[in-house]
């Protein structure tokens, strides 16, 4: 009997240490997260613009959707990753889905301002000069990766999304076009 429990034990210890579930003997992670592959960080990066974007959305008391703006960005996303040689509908999926992350957190992050949480340190941002700029930056880096054929798993860029912060809402806008792959 005492030797079925030690085995018991032992696979509970093996199965928590393969989850990278944090040990017993001081906290400490068995299994360290390993860093986010090409794309996740760039959709880690544009998830943080877009706390920005809510920024001077809520100094300049703007609405977070702005459906003209995203009908553009989608369109421009859509001509250059044709030219890539990705197919319309994927480009348009994926990006769809990375505009309604972004949507979310900001939502997120305006209702906690709202409500008295405290203020970025950011000083004031123009969304055309200063942030703008950034996301196409960081959009024409995610279409080279998305053109390499090689995306990540959906569960471990939703991880790293979570890790880094993000509401599991978001992570899970943000992964819906990789879980389709």
């Amino acid at each position: 009997m005492t030797q079925i429990w030690c085995h018991r034990v032992i696979r509970l210890f093996i199965f928590a240490a393969m989850m990278g579930v944090p040990s017993l003997f001081g906290g400490v992670s068995v299994t360290e997260p390993s860093a986010p592959d090409r794309l996740t960080q760039l959709m880690i990066e544009r998830l943080e613009v877009a706390r920005k974007v809510a920024w001077a959305k809520y100094q300049n008391s703007q609405p977070i959707l702005d459906a003209e703006r995203e009908r553009d960005v989608l369109s421009a996303r859509i001509e250059a990753g044709s030219r890539l040689g990705l197919p319309p509908e994927r480009v348009g999926e994926f990006f769809t889905q990375q505009m309604a992350a972004s949507r979310s957190e900001q939502a997120s992050v305006i209702r906690l301002w709202s409500r008295g949480a405290e203020l970025p340190p950011w000083g004031p941002l123009e969304l055309r000069e200063d942030l703008r700029p950034e996301l196409d930056r960081i959009d024409r880096a995610l279409l080279a990766e998305l053109a390499t054929g090689d995306l990540p798993l959906a569960a471990s860029t939703r991880t790293a999304l979570r890790e880094r912060g993000f509401s599991i809402r978001t992570a899970n806008l943000a992964v819906e076009a990789l879980a389709k792959k």
